[in-house]
């Protein structure tokens, strides 16, 4: 099991570092845990194709 603390909105995944070698997980099980009181900076995001669908 591989247990990563992330900023998802900043870093693509599933890919990332095993070893010292990139790798593409094909297992998957995300529990975000948001900070929910935290001010949001979205600026750079707002521009970020991936998101470019969202309200």
């Amino acid at each position: 099991m591989i247990l990563r603390n992330a900023d998802t909105l900043k870093s693509d995944w599933p890919y990332g570092e095993v070893n010292g070698e990139d790798t593409r997980f094909l297992w998957i099980v995300w529990s975000p845990n948001p900070p929910y009181s935290a001010k949001w900076n979205t600026e750079r995001e707002d521009k970020d194709l991936r998101f470019k669908n969202m309200a």
